[in-house]
């Protein structure tokens, strides 16, 4: 297999697991407290991992290269984590609430990449957004 599709296969089979392991937290489960035990689950198997994914350089070298981004990733993963377990508590379906969220969210980082990152939008990229618009449309009908 082409190793360059392996972090891809990881984030799918990461990103089931996820949508239904939030599906079906208990509904009595304060929503704060499942994040916190998720994260301390999702620290214990990085710190794992760590020994088998050998670094570039020493973990200090690297902490010393740490800046604001670091916060912002751990602020918005804790945003999704509870916004989508308030959300399927509230009766969002599995099926489409993934879906829904990540076409939004898609659509509103096209722009800021073509704007802060200088990325290029081909014409067929362009014709594919078209259609990702028109299935975001057609999703959020019910």
């Amino acid at each position: 297999m082409n190793t360059s599709y392996l972090p891809i296969l990881v984030i799918i089979a990461g990103g089931v697991i996820y949508q239904l392991s939030q599906k079906v937290v208990a509904p009595g489960v304060n929503a704060y407290l499942a994040v916190i035990v998720a994260y301390l689950v999702g620290i214990v198997l990085c710190a794992c991992a760590a020994f088998f994914y050998p670094a570039e350089e020493s973990f200090w070298a690297s902490a010393k290269k740490m800046n604001l981004a670091i916060l912002g990733i751990g602020f918005g993963a804790a945003l999704i984590e509870v916004g989508f377990l308030i959300a399927y508590r509230q009766g969002w379906k599995i099926s489409l609430t993934s879906m829904l969220v990540n076409m939004i969210i898609s659509m509103i980082l096209v722009p800021i990449g073509i704007l802060f990152f200088r990325e290029k939008i081909s014409g067929w990229n362009a014709l594919g957004i078209c259609f990702y618009l028109a299935g975001l449309i057609l999703i959020s009908k019910k």
